[in-house]
Order: structure tokens, then sequence, then C-alpha cells
């Protein structure tokens, strides 16, 4: 499961890249910087209704296609902790997201970081409930910490 989960992490982070910097018809034109936490979500909230494109690209997309980074800690044991996944991971966030203003390829939105961490966040314990049911395995995986590197026939 590590080995499905790492390639296709990595695929899937080279496009979530791509379509922050590149996708959805950005091109250069200015950085914006918004740090009045909770405005945007406010707006998408008061004027826009739930289910309409805008409201669910900006507030449930920014939130589902972050799930995934959740489930980092099949990687590595160490991410399995969440203090330590959350700092690396709104450190990453607030990288990106600043990178986007100052390249003006689109908007550094403190909403957007809080956002994704929630996603991120759904993503941490619903690895949690899938190691706790004992889903495909997971727990056996992330107790044996078996790395990709140390496959051996003899297990």
């Amino acid at each position: 499961m590590k080995r499905y989960y790492a390639v296709l992490i990595s695929f899937y982070t080279i496009f979530l890249l791509y379509m922050m910097f590149y996708g959805c018809g950005r091109h250069p034109e200015y950085g914006f910087l918004q740090l009045n936490p909770f405005q945007s979500i406010k707006y998408f909230l008061n004027y826009h209704q739930f289910f309409s494109e805008r409201f669910m690209v900006n507030i449930v997309g920014n939130i589902l296609v972050f799930i995934p980074f959740g489930w980092l800690g099949i990687l590595d044991k160490r991410l399995n902790k969440l203090p330590l996944l959350l700092l690396l991971f709104i450190t990453w966030i607030s990288a990106i997201e600043l990178t986007q203003y100052y390249t003006a390829r689109g908007t550094a939105d403190v909403d957007d970081v809080f956002l994704n961490t929630l996603g991120m966040l759904i993503g941490y314990f619903s690895l949690k409930l899938v190691t706790w049911l004992n889903i495909a395995n997971i727990r056996f995986e992330l107790e044996m910490g078996y790395g990709i590197n140390s496959y051996s026939y003899n297990r």
C-alpha cells in the first residue's frame, strides 16, 4: 500500500501545484494578499448559494483536494503524529500561498490555509478511523513500519 500511495501522492502533488499556479486559466496579472481571517469564507457563504459553482470550487474544493495529505503518515511514521504533520502542512501550504502572491499567479488567502488544513485534518482522522477499523491491514503496515526499500520475501 505504501508504494502505491507514494507514487499516487507524488503525481497528485505535482498535478495540484500545476493547478494552483497554471491551471484554471491562471496567468500572471497581479498578486493579492488577503490576511483577514474568514473574510473569503463569509463572502462565499453570504453571497453564493451552497451548491453554486463558485462556492463548490472555492470552499468545498479547497477542503476536498487536500484530504489525501492527511494520509502522509503511511509513508513516514513520524507524520503519523498530528502536531508534526500539522506544523509541516501549514508551513508548506503557507509557502505555496505566498508563492502564488509573489508570482502573481493567484491570491494568498489566509482562508485557503484554513480550508486546506481542514481538508488535511479530515484525511488524518479518516486514516485514524481506517486504522482503528483495520481496513486493508493498514494498522499492520503502520505498526510494522515497513519502508519502500525494505521489502523482503522472508516476511
